[in-house]
């Protein structure tokens, strides 16, 4: 009985120590809960621009598949203009050249 008494007597500083932080942490964990809250509107927002994202990839997928799917003489026909265009540019920077001299 005479140990029991002093291991009481330092024992309540101890548990007065622990607890007194335990409530510290809890406030903190509250305080940090009311500045940063995820309400039902942020969730639907949420939700909302996870659905958008998914239609917005679905979007990107259908424009990949009609740009890889085009006819190759389309392709090729596009190509051609654009260089009768710079062939065509390239003469008349000739024919300007020319002319300054």
């Amino acid at each position: 009985m005479g140990i029991i008494i002093p291991i009481m007597i330092f024992m309540i500083p101890i548990i007065a120590i622990i607890s007194g932080t335990y409530i510290k942490n809890q406030e903190l964990k509250l305080k940090n809960l009311e500045q940063s809250p995820v309400d039902k509107e942020t969730i639907l927002q949420l939700k909302q621009a996870v659905e958008d994202n998914e239609a917005l990839q679905e979007r990107v997928k259908n424009l990949e598949y009609i740009i890889t799917s085009m006819d190759e003489s389309i392709l090729q026909l596009h190509a051609a203009d654009r260089m009768d265009d710079a062939a065509d540019k390239v003469t008349k920077l000739a024919d300007k050249i020319k002319k300054t001299k």
